[in-house]
C-alpha cells in the first residue's frame, strides 16, 4: 500500500531530515499507518502535516509519534481543525 511504500522510501534515505506532507493525505487512508510506522524513525527532524484534516481524533496518532520519536524537532500542524480536546 501507499503508506508502506512511503515508509520504505523514508527508511532507505537516512539523510532525509525534512518531510512535507501538507494537504490532502487524509488521516485514515495514508497518515494513520504512515505515522505509526514513523515511530521508530531516528533521522527525521521536521515533519509538516498541515492541512490534512487530522482534527482532534488524529492527535492520538501525532502524540504517539512524538512520544516515540525523540529526533523530531519541528512538527507543523497548521489548518488541521485541532480543537481543545485534541490538545489535551
Amino acid at each position: 500500500d501507499l503508506a508502506a511504500a512511503a515508509l520504505h522510501v523514508v527508511s532507505a534515505r537516512p539523510k532525509l531530515h525534512t518531510l512535507g506532507l501538507a494537504g490532502g493525505f487524509g488521516e485514515r487512508a495514508f497518515l494513520a499507518p504512515f505515522l505509526r510506522g514513523l515511530r521508530g524513525n531516528t533521522t527525521l527532524r521536521v515533519l509538516d502535516l498541515s492541512s490534512n484534516a487530522l482534527a482532534d481524533r488524529g492527535m492520538d496518532l501525532v502524540a504517539a509519534l512524538v512520544r516515540h520519536n525523540a529526533g523530531l524537532l519541528e512538527l507543523v500542524l497548521d489548518s488541521n481543525g485541532i480543537g481543545y480536546n485534541g490538545l489535551r
